[in-house]
């Protein structure tokens, strides 16, 4: 279980009106890093679940050679 999930929540919630009055969010970058981090954090959770840490450390290795390379 994830136990930072609900304090980084409240530190995020908790400063993002300090950065916005302070113009600070590129809220065209903001808002669709939020949406597919949203939308990606459910199916990914799943298949690291399914396939365990050897699944996950073939996915990381792949996603550091295909950024090197890129």
């Amino acid at each position: 279980m994830a136990t930072s999930k609900h304090p980084n929540l409240i530190l995020c919630v908790d400063s993002l009106p300090t950065f916005m009055a302070k113009d600070f969010v590129t809220w065209k970058f903001g808002i669709p890093l939020t949406l597919a981090t949203t939308l990606g954090s459910q199916p990914g959770t799943r298949i690291a679940l399914r396939g365990g840490s050897r699944l996950i450390r073939i996915l990381f290795l792949a996603l550091i050679l295909s950024i090197s390379f890129a």
